[in-house]
């Protein structure tokens, strides 16, 4: 039961990593197109 729950702890952690990561590179992509403006 334990061994379930921490799966879907480490799941829900890898999900909000990648999350963030997409958000950084959304983030510094808008600010390169704002830099060739």
């Amino acid at each position: 039961m334990s061994f379930l729950f921490a799966k879907i702890f480490l799941r829900q952690i890898r999900i909000k990593i990648i999350g963030v990561h997409t958000l950084k590179n959304s983030f510094s992509f808008s600010q390169a197109e704002l830099h060739i403006i």
